[in-house]
């Protein structure tokens, strides 16, 4: 098959919606779901919501996340100025807000006290999480599974608009990135459904399989496919996957990765 052409998908935001927010609120907190430990932002009046593994709470971790979530917002023409947080996260903030420019202002709740709005966007992404675990046949998942899954719990609820929000037409990721989506791409399937990527091997004229069983994970910025190879337990990317029914052989070969990695409940 030809490669698909690349549709330009921009679209243009009103420079005075911009212009009026353009000096950001960031609202964050840990998530920990299933023992793995994550990082959650949210920003005030846009509700933007972003999910960050974190393997340690080390502040080299925590200061590649702050500057990632910074450019997300830079680039579509805001900038981040406060941070509202826990204060455990003093120690390991501090040094990164001061090393930004312009620094960006910290301001931390007292003891025994939460972010209300980095609390209610944690609940909305455990919800979203239990939704889509309790529509896959698996008992155990594996640890990257877990991971992808809550990608995407916090990164579906950016694509409607914000019933609070700056905008009732303009979706959060829509204002924050400035393109939009197709439900037929991105909303297909949800994550964890098994798909047979196609394979394109180089060169062709050998055995090896023309499609892979894998469990489906999300559509990347490139508008390829992101897929865990069961047999090889490892992500790929493809420009083609077939949905197909989950198999008891596919779940047997879910439960023994996630085994193998440790359980995943």
């Amino acid at each position: 098959h030809k490669p698909l052409p690349i549709i330009d998908k921009h679209i243009k935001i009103l420079d005075q919606l911009i212009s009026v927010h353009e000096d950001v609120t960031l609202a964050m907190d840990g998530l920990t779901i299933n023992s793995l430990n994550f990082l959650s932002t949210t920003s005030r009046n846009i509700y933007y919501g972003t999910v960050h593994y974190m393997p340690t709470t080390e502040a080299q971790n925590y200061q590649t996340t702050i500057t990632d979530v910074c450019g997300v917002y830079r680039r579509g023409g805001f900038q981040v100025t406060d941070i509202v947080c826990d204060n455990e996260f003093h120690s390991a903030l501090d040094p990164i807000a001061a090393s930004k420019n312009p620094p960006i202002s910290m301001h931390y709740v007292a003891a025994q006290e939460h972010v209300p709005e980095a609390e209610r966007n944690n609940q909305v992404t455990k919800e979203q999480f239990r939704a889509v675990y309790h529509r896959l046949p698996y008992n155990h998942l594996p640890c990257i599974l877990v991971k992808y899954l809550t990608y995407e719990s916090a990164r579906k609820p950016n694509i409607f608009p914000a019933r609070q929000g700056v905008s009732k037409y303009f979706s959060p990721r829509m204002i924050i990135h400035q393109e939009n989506l197709q439900y037929d791409t991105h909303c297909r399937t949800s994550c964890g459904t098994y798909v047979l990527a196609h394979n394109e091997p180089n060169p062709t004229n050998t055995n090896a399989p023309r499609a892979l069983d894998c469990l489906y994970f999300r559509l990347n910025a490139s508008g390829n496919h992101e897929c865990l190879h069961l047999k090889a337990n490892r992500v790929i990317t493809c420009r083609r996957v077939t949905f197909l029914p989950i198999t008891p052989a596919i779940i047997t070969l879910v439960h023994t990765i996630a085994k193998q990695a440790g359980l995943q409940e």
